[in-house]
Parts: structure tokens; C-alpha cells; sequence
């Protein structure tokens, strides 16, 4: 019994296995910044050097919860009454500063895993019938768009942690169905791009980030559990897009189109609630486009990079 005794004790202390399960309170409001960048550097052919093109996306939000139903489910009012987009200085002008006003008025139902399961869109109708839509003036893609070409814009959606209000960083991030213990890992889908399959087919499937529990961190003088996710995409879109586009086998002009994207996201939670504190994101990534005829030179080539943060706003 003595040797057990000191294997135990070797072996340090037993760590419990942690239910992170949000609890929400009727009444309470909480108030979040966004912050977001993203860095794009475009090169065509024959050009010899990278175009830079810069944009930050800043906003805040509020989110009421209205009623919390026996499930632990909260019905929320969420709000986001602009958008700030700063587009970077160019050769003929400085930074050049844009607000919007998209006044955002949305009822959603959330779980205690951070899952949108119900949503009603409050917000006015502009004159033409429509909402406004989150806008991406800026941030062009230097490629052709249609035909499946819209990839492009969701790695750079991806990119930058933005989109739309079930996949953004505000309701994040989504947690596990079981309980855990430092290193559990657990997947949710982020979006959907061309990847190898098993059988060497490329085909549109699930792009995951893999999300993993870090345990009990120390964070402005604070005890926080802390969970960091990771996204990998590193693939060729070129057979799918000619598949897409019916392009005879052996007749293809789109040879190559290589994807890829790396992201990470360490979150800050409340160990109590496990409400989200703070969320700090970066991501790296890039595409190019070969075509036949130009041998080993890219007709495109665009470099990615994204960083956005999230923190609760003092009352």
C-alpha cells in the first residue's frame, strides 16, 4: 500500500473531469468589442511583386438573455448596431475610415454549448425590402467569382473569424457534449471547402477546427479555464472546379489551385458560467491559381493573414 501511496503522490493530483456546461441568469446583459484585421497580398502574373491590401472590421455587441426555459436554454436579445470598416492606405490616399449602420436586432435561442438552435431577424427593412448585410467592401479576391470561385471568399471570411452570427467568434466557442480533462479534444464544423477524400476524389466536405481543453489557466489575476481551437485546409480546388464546370478530362486550362489555412483561437472562460471572456484569434494562410500554359508561375497568387480579438466590455 506504501508503494501505491507514493506512486499517487508521484503522479500528482487527481484532476476531476469538468462539465463545461454555460448557466445563464435572467436579466443579466453583457456587452462584447470585436476587433479584426486582415492582411491580403496579391501578386498576378506577370507582376513580379505582392499588391497589399489592408482592412480592420471593429464592432460591439450586446446580448440580453431575456428567459432562461427549464432546459437551461436562454432566449437572447442580441444587438449590434454597427460595423466600422478601416480600409489601409494606398499609393493615392490614407487610411480611409467607413461606418455603418446596420442596426442589428436579433431574437436567438442559445444552448449551454454555445449552439444557435433558434434565430428571429428584428432588424429594419432598408427602402429596398432588404436588411443590410455585413459588408466586405474591401476585400477582393482577385479571382474570378461564380462557378464555385466563392471559395475564395469564405477562406477569407475564415481568415478574419467573421461571418455569419452562428459561425462568428461572438457565440464561441462551441462546447463539448461530455465532460472533460486537460488535453480532451472535441470537432465542430466551421465551414464546408474542396478536400481529398479517401479514395483520392476531391470533393466539398466539412472543415472542422478541433477544439481542446487546456485546464485551469491564470489570467489577470483570475483563475479561467481555457480552450484553444485549430483549423487546417490544405488542398487542391482545381479538380472540383473542373468537375464543377464540366471541363473535358485531359482539356483543363485550371491545372492547380492550391488552398490553405491555418487558424487558431485560445479562449478565456468563466469557470463559474463558463461565459467567454476574452477570445484572442490568428490566422495564416493563402491560394494560388496555375494554368496551363504558364508552367511553374501562378497566373494569381494571394497571401492571407488575419488576427481578431474579443473581450467583454466593463459595465
Amino acid at each position: 500500500m506504501l508503494t501505491a501511496a507514493l506512486i499517487a503522490l508521484a503522479a500528482g493530483p487527481t484532476v476531476e473531469p469538468v462539465e463545461l456546461v454555460r448557466t445563464f441568469t435572467q436579466g443579466e446583459s453583457y456587452t462584447y468589442e470585436v476587433r479584426s484585421f486582415l492582411q491580403l497580398e496579391t501578386k498576378e502574373y506577370p507582376l513580379a511583386y505582392y499588391l497589399p491590401s489592408l482592412v480592420d472590421l471593429n464592432y460591439d455587441f450586446t446580448a440580453k438573455v431575456n428567459k432562461v426555459r427549464p432546459s437551461g436554454f436562454a432566449e437572447i436579445y442580441y444587438e449590434r448596431p454597427e460595423m466600422i470598416q478601416i480600409d489601409g492606405e494606398t499609393a493615392e490616399r490614407g487610411p480611409l475610415t467607413t461606418k455603418e449602420k446596420i442596426d442589428w436586432k436579433i431574437n436567438l435561442v442559445l444552448s449551454p454549448i454555445n449552439e444557435i438552435i433558434e434565430m428571429e431577424d428584428l432588424t429594419p427593412k432598408k427602402d429596398d425590402g432588404g436588411t443590410t448585410p455585413l459588408f466586405f467592401n474591401s476585400v477582393e479576391t482577385a479571382a474570378p467569382q461564380g462557378g464555385g470561385m466563392d471559395i475564395i471568399g469564405e477562406i477569407q471570411r475564415l481568415a478574419l473569424f467573421i461571418g455569419s452570427l452562428d459561425s462568428a467568434i461572438d457565440f464561441s466557442p462551441k462546447l463539448p457534449f461530455d465532460e472533460v480533462e486537460p488535453g480532451d479534444t472535441w470537432e465542430r464544423t466551421a465551414s464546408y471547402q474542396p478536400q481529398k477524400t479517401r479514395s483520392g476524389k476531391t470533393e466539398v466536405q466539412r472543415l472542422d477546427y478541433v477544439f481542446t481543453f487546456d485546464g485551469v489557466k491564470d489570467w489577470k489575476g483570475i483563475k479561467i479555464y481555457q480552450i484553444t481551437s485549430k483549423l487546417e485546409l490544405d488542398s487542391d480546388a482545381a479538380p472540383w472546379l473542373n468537375r464543377l464546370m464540366r471541363v473535358p478530362e485531359g482539356r483543363e486550362t485550371l491545372m492547380k489551385m492550391p488552398l490553405k489555412l491555418e487558424a487558431k483561437i485560445i479562449y478565456r472562460l468563466d469557470m463559474e458560467t463558463k461565459r467567454t471572456l476574452s477570445a484572442f484569434a490568428e490566422s495564416n494562410g493563402g491560394w494560388e491559381m496555375f494554368m496551363r500554359g504558364d508552367g511553374l508561375k501562378a497566373t494569381v497568387s494571394q497571401k492571407i493573414k488575419g488576427r481578431t480579438t474579443l473581450k467583454e466590455k466593463a459595465k
